[in-house]
């Protein structure tokens, strides 16, 4: 079996979680404003598992490097495709909401980012990188 490992700390704008994990997710969606950006495969499981995910944001970069971790590596839940771009030449973005959530959750704060695919998008336009999410 690998190792564990485990952070000590994190910097601004991040949020070091540790105990209930449910517990803590809750609180920071209750008091935060805007959305709580979360990335790895276990840990976006754990929150699917217990219904926390509002919108997931896919990127998709047809290279493959290895088995790695499947991003749903229990059952995948049912999903609704809301939107999808490319980006850049090698990029493919996708947002899709939980099939059990009748309409866009309103605690995703449309004024910060409304279309986050459209600002990758212009992202890579302008910086003429790649190296997003």
């Amino acid at each position: 079996m690998g190792r564990v490992r485990s952070l000590k700390s994190v910097g601004p704008n991040a949020t070091l979680v540790g105990g209930d994990i449910e517990a803590a997710i809750r609180g920071l969606k209750a008091q935060l404003v805007g959305d709580i950006a979360v990335a790895g495969p276990n840990l976006a499981g754990s929150l699917t598992d217990l219904g926390l995910i509002d919108e997931y944001r896919l990127y998709f970069r047809p290279i493959v490097l290895g088995p790695g971790t499947p991003f749903f590596a229990g059952p995948r839940p049912p999903l609704r495709l809301v939107a999808s771009d490319r980006i850049g030449e090698t990029l493919l973005g996708c947002r899709t909401f939980p099939l059990n959530r009748a309409t866009r959750p309103t605690d995703c704060a449309d004024t910060i980012d409304p279309d986050p695919i459209a600002a990758e998008r212009s992202r890579v336009a302008t910086s003429g990188s790649e190296s997003g999410p």
